[in-house]
């Protein structure tokens, strides 16, 4: 039985908004924006810090100077303090959240590499939701109607994305083994729903 769903999506695809109705129609959880709530509390890091680093990689430059200090004096502390906060320490302790959440299940869980984290769940489903680029750039100018430059926004997000997994899981977002159903959310969010739900039940 399917007790958890990751949905991984292209920016502008509407991944958050088909998320929201499949949580609708099986009156279940969201876990989106809820996963930097959860980290911040966890960390006592600055909000800013955390959406920073939220589904973002680190620069090799960054992760040489890191590697530096922690060998250094301070590497005996495991306090996490802003400069050593980054995209590992925000996967890691997004980790705890998503698994977390996955034990108690009935939750649908966006972005944050969960297709990977819990890769290894039989009661998990994973869905990743992709659309035409023309498509998805007129939705992100009605959406964002105050973006100057909507399509370098949409592909700046999608790079640090595949950065962030290939970074932090070694894994290619758009390879078709890591996900159960790949869906063209062009068809309809509201269709885009229906059929991750209905898959539900030939994955189980």
């Amino acid at each position: 039985m399917i007790r958890v769903i990751t949905v991984a999506r292209e920016f502008g695809a509407g991944g958050l908004t088909i998320s929201q109705q499949i949580a609708r129609k099986l009156n279940w959880r969201v876990l989106d924006r809820e996963i930097v709530d959860e980290v911040v509390r966890m960390v006592g890091v600055e909000r800013e810090s955390v959406e920073r680093c939220d589904e973002n990689y680190d620069p090799m430059f960054h992760r040489l100077l890191k590697s530096l200090w922690q060998g250094g004096f301070e590497s005996s502390t495991t306090q996490i303090t802003p400069a050593l906060f980054d995209s590992a320490e925000m996967t890691r302790c997004a980790r705890n959240v998503i698994e977390q959440a996955a034990e108690v299940g009935r939750c649908v869980i966006v972005g944050r590499g969960a297709q990977c984290l819990l890769s290894s769940r039989q009661d998990t489903l994973h869905a990743f939701i992709w659309a035409p680029r023309a498509w998805r750039l007129r939705r992100l100018k009605e959406r964002l109607p105050q973006e100057r430059h909507p399509e370098h926004l949409m592909d700046r997000v999608d790079r640090a994305r595949i950065a962030f997994l290939r970074q932090n899981f070694n894994a290619n977002w758009c390879d078709h083994k890591l996900y159960d159903v790949m869906l063209n959310s062009a068809i309809g969010e509201q269709e885009a729903a229906d059929a991750i739900i209905a898959a539900m039940g030939e994955h189980g």
